[in-house]
């Protein structure tokens, strides 16, 4: 019947979801490091969907090789030092008197936690071909992070915990410090992580012996940005500061910690000072080399949730992030995870038109993208129903590159031709189809014409299903 022909017509929009949902999860669509190390790439997971023609998934950056992640960095560094230490300490015993500070004379509690934390440089953790780790739900790197976690509240609760507690080193809280920054964002206890961070700051603060170290207190503002608690950090921010000058230290802020009190300006709904505190650091020589493109995202992230800017003076931001994307330290994948987190906030703070301003400024710079991309751009321009132009412009914009049109899938074909179909763009589906066919990898099938079939069932254009038809087997 021509009820059941109209359902059947509409079927693809399930496919069409879930397809989106599929490229939207094939991976982290948000690299966010917040120390980012110049001349590391922000590398998401290797996992694709449908087929990838290898010579994109090799990466570039200015003939260099795809560098370890920033956060797997810092996290190696902290490692190795602590192995070190390790190291050091057990040649120390050969020669150990009672009064001296190696790890034989801490309470058993700490070596132990010592221990724990050891095996960050040694577990096998799943990594891709450039050697990043892969965070997995329930992965051995998480189980580490909760035994390590549980070993320093038995510290914590001891009877002695006031002189035990000191015993620890730097690099192991540090690097228990890292790990809970790093844990994936789909873990459970997303924002328990947090908590953790800042019980650990607040324990050795009241102890006397504050942690200083500018990466690991950047961590620590991070974590009361997640929490809610943006006062705290400006608070905070400015007692670190006041504190370094009182030690002859210049009172100069990191950029880590600066783009953690530009995120607090923004929580506190105060944009003005957030801007003035970005535009103070990019004028001022002392971060000449310090401005991340994660600095920027976080301005741009806070802008768009205040509506504070005009679109022609955002857009003019994203092109200095686009200058700055553009230099040899910053690998492909730093460039790709870059916009995606662009179009992620677009996409969600409903500027559609922004999201293309976005995307053809990164093509018209033959800039990378990714399965999430695609994902990202099909689930905006998907959701606007009533308006198939931006559907349209979208592909355009796809396939007018050869890089970007190469690295298309069946998949994102068919999102294509189905979601055309639906909003009665059958030329549109037909142009799709005919790109489709030429593709130098993805197949043209029977089912991805199967919405077309059906549109011209449901409308009684049996002409043009006979001539689609005859088209297929003479294609054949």
């Amino acid at each position: 019947t021509a009820a059941q022909r109209q359902s059947a017509l509409h079927t693809g929009s399930d496919a069409v979801h879930r397809t989106i949902r599929q490229l939207l999860a094939s991976e982290d669509r948000k690299q966010e490091p917040e120390q980012s190390i110049k001349g590391t790439g922000i590398s998401s997971n290797a996992r694709d969907v449908g087929r990838r023609r290898a010579k994109h998934s090799a990466g570039r950056s200015n003939g260099t090789a795809a560098p370890m992640q920033s956060k797997h960095l810092i996290r190696q560094r902290f490692a190795e030092k602590l192995e070190l230490e390790y190291q050091g300490d057990l040649k120390a015993l050969e020669s150990a008197t009672a009064d001296s500070d190696c790890l034989a004379q801490r309470h058993f509690l700490v070596r132990e936690l010592v221990s724990l934390l050891r095996r960050f440089n040694n577990t096998d953790i799943p990594t891709t071909t450039d050697g990043c780790r892969i965070d997995e739900h329930g992965s051995d790197e998480t189980r580490l992070v909760e035994a390590a976690w549980k070993q320093y509240c038995k510290i914590k609760q001891h009877p002695e915990a006031i002189e035990i507690v000191p015993q620890i080193p730097l690099t192991s809280l540090g690097l228990l410090i890292c790990e809970l920054n790093f844990m994936a964002d789909s873990n459970n206890e997303y924002l328990v992580r947090f908590t953790r961070i800042v019980t650990i700051f607040r324990d050795f603060s009241l102890l006397g012996r504050p942690i200083t170290a500018p990466l690991l207190f950047s961590m620590y503002l991070r974590a009361l940005n997640k929490l809610g608690n943006s006062q705290s950090v400006i608070q905070e921010a400015n007692g670190y500061k006041s504190a370094m000058l009182e030690q002859n230290s210049g009172g100069v802020l990191s950029a880590s910690i600066m783009r953690q009190l530009i995120a607090a300006y923004f929580g506190t709904h105060n944009p003005g000072l957030a801007l003035q505190t970005f535009e103070h650091a990019r004028s001022d020589p002392r971060y000449a080399n310090s401005i991340t493109p994660h600095i920027y995202t976080t301005v741009i992230s806070g802008v768009l949730r205040s509506r504070c800017m005009s679109t022609a003076m955002l857009v003019l931001m994203i092109d200095d992030l686009l200058e700055l994307l553009q230099t040899p330290v910053y690998h492909d994948s730093v460039r790709t995870g870059v916009l995606n987190e662009l179009l992620h906030l677009a996409n969600k703070h409903g500027s559609p038109i922004l999201l293309l301003e976005i995307f053809e400024r990164f093509a018209s710079r033959d800039m990378p993208i990714s399965y999430t991309t695609f994902g990202i751009l099909l689930h905006s321009a998907c959701g606007q129903e009533t308006d198939v132009r931006l559907l349209h412009r979208v592909y355009q914009l796809l396939v007018s590159k050869t890089r970007m049109y190469e690295q298309l899938s069946h998949h994102v074909f068919a999102v294509f031709i189905n979601s055309f179909v639906r909003q009665d763009r059958v030329d549109y589906a037909l142009m799709v189809a005919r790109d489709l066919r030429d593709h130098p990898s993805a197949r043209l099938m029977p089912q991805h014409l199967s919405h077309i079939f059906a549109y011209y069932a449901v409308h009684g254009m049996a002409s043009q299903s006979l001539g689609l038809l005859h088209q297929m087997i003479n294609s054949d």
